[in-house]
This record gives structure tokens, C-alpha cells and sequence, in this order.
């Protein structure tokens, strides 16, 4: 009696790996690949990823733009973003993620219902968010490259903007600051993480530049067996804020 059940965990089991060598393997041939799986909100997810970002660092890069492969990391603050995104679920929003990475949080925000437009400076990157949509049988996440310093016109406005771990270096500050803005829209809110770095402490007084109101909040997290403390600031344009 057992052995339809059994046959059919099989057949499911065959499909799955079928799916993870077909979405891969593109990759496999340009990167070491790694899968991990993250539990958040009411599932699992499966994230692959480079194994390490320090195998990728190109010095020509390097010396062209000060491009570091900080993307193939999978950061502590893109967990508490998407855990924060999935308290919240409102039907249909629209959200931008500004420097996604490998798109952890992109992904889960895609799987929870939010309309999602995957950003970052790296094509690479974008291929791994693109991967692991379908590893996680998401279809139509959108993404887009997108250079801080020169974002495309015509993108429009977003119901959540949402950011992890991007304010590492103190030039990055204003420039996301005014991305917020760029792509908030008027009665929306952003959320930006950050693992509590010295460069991050002048991101409210940016954002004030910018026009934006942020509330900041400590949100705790365990990374390798110990508790770490991540920033969240909330921001929003002050007349949605005062609508609060």
C-alpha cells in the first residue's frame, strides 16, 4: 500500500535534482556553487551562492571602478530584511531591492507576494538571483542593473524600497540615501539593514538631506552561534510618516 506514495516521493525527489542541474549548471561552468536553505516566514528557502567571494575579486576590476564582489556574500542583514518583509506582506506591493546580491531577499519578498524589481551593480549577481528564483519555483522576478551613481530614468516609483547592507562604505551613504528617494514612492516605505558599521551612522541625517524621515530600530540575529545586533531604518516621506 506504501508503494505509491513511495514512488511518487521518488519521482519528486528525481524532478527536484532534474530542476537544480538544469538551473546550475549554467553557473557550475564560471563558479564554485554552494546551496544553503533558510527557513523565513512560513517556508524554506534555497539560495545558491559563489563558496567564496574572495576567489572572486579581479584586480583589473578593482583598479577600473572599485568593484569588489561583495554581492556573492550572503550578509546577516539581507536575513533580517526579508524577515522583516515577511511580517508585513501587503497583496501586490511593488518593491525594489538596491544592491540584491544573490537575491536572498529579493527572492523571499517574490515568494511572500510582493512585486519585485531585483537590483544590483553586477551582472553576475543577477544571474544567481535569476537562478534561484526558479530553484525556489518563482517565475518573473524582474531585474535590472542598476549603477548608484548613474540609476536608469524611467523606473518609476515603489511601494517598498529595500536595501541590506549597502551602506559599507561611506561614499555609498548619500548615494542610497538618494536612491530612496529617487523610487519611494509617496505613501511608501524602505527598509534598509545594516550590521551597525560607522559608515552607516550618517544615513538618517542623508536621508533628512533628501527630504525622508527614518526611524531607527536594533533587530537581533544569530550568525554562527552567536547573537549579533543589525540596524533597520525605516524610512518614509515625512507626510506618510505623519499619517502614522
Amino acid at each position: 500500500a506504501g508503494e505509491g506514495p513511495a514512488r511518487a516521493a521518488v519521482a519528486a525527489l528525481r524532478r527536484e535534482c532534474r530542476l537544480m542541474d538544469e538551473v546550475l549548471a549554467p553557473l557550475r561552468t564560471r563558479f564554485d556553487v554552494v546551496l544553503r536553505e533558510t527557513f523565513v516566514g512560513d517556508r524554506t528557502w534555497r539560495l545558491a551562492r559563489p563558496r567564496s567571494a574572495d576567489e572572486l575579486i579581479d584586480e583589473a576590476a578593482f583598479q577600473r571602478d572599485g568593484r569588489i564582489p561583495y554581492w556573492a556574500d550572503v550578509w546577516l542583514s539581507a536575513y533580517v530584511l526579508a524577515v522583516e518583509l515577511a511580517k508585513r506582506r501587503p497583496p501586490g506591493a511593488r518593491l525594489i531591492e538596491l544592491g540584491c546580491g544573490v537575491g536572498f531577499s529579493a527572492v523571499v519578498a517574490a515568494g511572500l507576494g510582493y512585486r519585485v524589481l531585483a537590483t544590483d551593480y553586477y551582472a553576475e549577481a543577477l544571474e544567481f538571483v535569476s537562478a534561484n528564483a526558479r530553484l525556489n519555483g518563482l517565475d518573473g522576478l524582474a531585474t535590472a542593473l542598476v549603477d548608484w551613481r548613474s540609476p536608469p530614468d524611467g523606473m518609476g516609483r515603489f511601494d517598498v524600497v529595500a536595501a541590506a547592507d549597502v551602506l559599507y562604505e561611506r561614499p555609498n551613504v548619500p548615494l542610497v540615501a538618494a536612491l530612496f528617494d529617487r523610487y519611494l514612492a509617496d505613501d511608501g516605505i524602505g527598509f534598509c539593514t545594516d550590521p551597525q558599521r560607522g559608515s552607516a551612522r550618517s544615513f538618517p541625517e542623508e536621508c533628512r538631506r533628501a527630504g525622508l524621515s527614518t526611524t531607527a530600530f536594533i533587530r537581533t540575529a544569530e550568525e554562527n552561534g552567536r547573537r549579533r545586533e543589525i540596524d533597520l531604518y525605516v524610512v518614509r516621506r515625512p507626510s506618510a510618516a505623519d499619517d502614522d
